[in-house]
Parts: C-alpha cells; structure tokens; sequence
C-alpha cells in the first residue's frame, strides 16, 4: 500500500509478485461503472488481486518507471502484503487473511497548489465508505483515519512521474479490517478494526468495491467541482482540533494548536503566541 495500516515488519522480504498469477476480479456492484463513458468520465478499473506482495504502491510505481502502460484507475489489492509502505519509508505487513490493503494510479491535469488537496480528498472518500457502516471515523491530516484516538486506516499518496501538465500519482490505503492481538503494542499506538467496532467480520474482496466507489466520488467532486469544496468538506471532519502537535517539517519542527485548514489543504497551527504557522507537508505530526 501504500500507508497501509497493519503490523510492522521486522525485515525487509526479498520476494518479487508473479504477475502471472494475478486473479483479475470484476465486483458486480462496481463492474457496472468501470466504463470511459461513464458519467463524469472517471472509474475505476476492476481491480486485479494478489495473494501476496512486498508493496502494492511499490510494485505500480516499478512498473510505470519501467515504462509499463497502466491505465489511470488501474487498482491492484492484495490479500497479504509483506513489505508495505508508509510515510517516511515505514514498513507494514498485513495478517493472513487480514486487512483491506491495495493501490491504484491517478492521473491529473491540474495546477501543481490542487494536487496537495487530492490526499484529502481520498481520505473524505474513505470516510464516506466508513460512515455508511456506521463509524463515525474522522481524518486527521494528511493520511490518517481516526475513530475516538484509534487509527483505523492510512493512505499515502506518492508522485510517480510528471510530464508536461500531467501528473501521475500512486495511492496505497489500508484499513484494519481484522482485530488483531498486541497489534498496538507492536506498533506502539492505539489501532482500531472494523471487526471490533462493527462487531462482525469483514473481507477485503466484499469490502474494496464499496470503498472504491466512495472514493470515486470524491474524487470526481475534486475534479469536476473544485479542490476548494474539498477542503471546506475536510474541515468539518478534520481530526484533532484544538489539540497541540509538533509538526516535522524540512525546514525543522513547529509546535501549535491545530486551528483548520488553508485555501489550499495546508494544514493551520496556531502558537502559544498566537501566531499562525501554514504547514503544507509533514514528515511526523505528534500530539503532545
């Protein structure tokens, strides 16, 4: 995935994926939709399955370096993943039959300030498929889904290539589908699952179409409306309010108060003076 929320790998697996192996699955509920005529323009592809795999993100991002033509909307999931990514080159596995983790490439036409929206964008897409279950998951900014102080999922959204006005993204979502024990002694932080908040079992295969189309329309908002909606979307469900963070950044770390969101995603901090910090990208975001 991508920001793959599941447990830490200890080392780093030398396995390549056997594409030749891929079991290409067409949801009905989504296979309907997955048209280039379809209203609003863009799907997603059906998704092709793995059993397992390093990285989901890892191995689309390979294969477009590698001069591989892979349709915008392309998806690739997999049921076990051993070497999975997170922010800052964090590594994350899923269980066996375990967690919802897969990846799919995007490619956009838009003012380089727009694109720093399109991770939130995801995350409110994820969201919705959340609250149509019932949880009430909040997104805390950039990559993160929260119930109460749990992380539920993650999302990391990579730049692969640009060429001319296009840019080709990469973007890895995990959810916790399962409950797993001592996972947050593992990773050193609350988790939550599906399984334990909905008091029932999940499967990836039953789960990805439903979080598919949330997503996708999302994302069409963000396309056809504008990255401005989103933002304003994201600031009802934005996670941490008012709570004080240290936020790593390039240039060092700030520490303030979460106060919202700028025109353009940036995430606000306020300091103990009252000055307003703009942060646009984080390497760590820490509650203090």
């Amino acid at each position: 995935m991508s920001s793959h929320s599941g447990r830490e790998a200890g080392e780093e697996s030398s396995e390549t994926p056997n594409h030749d192996q891929v079991q290409r699955i067409i949801p009905e509920s989504i296979s309907g939709d997955c048209n280039e005529n379809a209203p609003g323009g863009y799907t997603f592809l059906p998704p092709f399955w793995l059993e397992q795999v390093e990285s989901t993100s890892e191995d689309l991002g390979q294969r477009l370096q590698a001069g591989e033509n892979l349709s915008s909307g392309y998806v690739l999931a997999a049921r076990r993943q051993t070497r999975g990514k997170g922010r800052m080159g964090a590594k994350w596995l899923t269980p066996e039959e375990g967690d919802l983790t897969f990846s799919f490439i995007y490619s956009i036409e838009t003012a380089y300030h727009e694109v720093g929206t399109f991770p939130l964008a995801c995350g409110l897409g994820v969201r919705d498929y959340l609250s149509g279950l019932g949880i009430a998951a909040l997104c805390k900014w950039p990559n993160d889904l929260m119930v109460g102080e749990a992380k539920l999922g993650g999302i990391l959204t990579e730049v692969v290539m640009r060429s001319g006005g296009t840019t080709l993204l990469v973007v890895g979502i995990g959810i916790n589908l399962r409950h797993i024990n001592g996972r947050d002694e593992e990773l050193g932080r609350k988790t939550a699952s599906l399984e334990a908040l909905a008091g029932r079992k999940f499967l990836p295969e039953v789960e990805l179409p439903a979080v598919l189309a949330g997503l996708q329309a999302r994302l069409r908002q963000w396309r056809d409306i504008g990255h401005q909606v989103v933002v304003k979307e994201m600031r009802r469900y934005l996670w941490g309010m008012d709570k004080r963070f240290s936020a790593r950044t390039r240039e060092g770390a700030v520490e303030g108060r979460i106060a919202g969101l700028g025109e353009n995603g940036e995430l606000i901090l306020q300091n103990q003076a009252g000055g307003i910090i703009s942060v646009a990208s984080v390497s760590a975001l820490e509650e203090l």
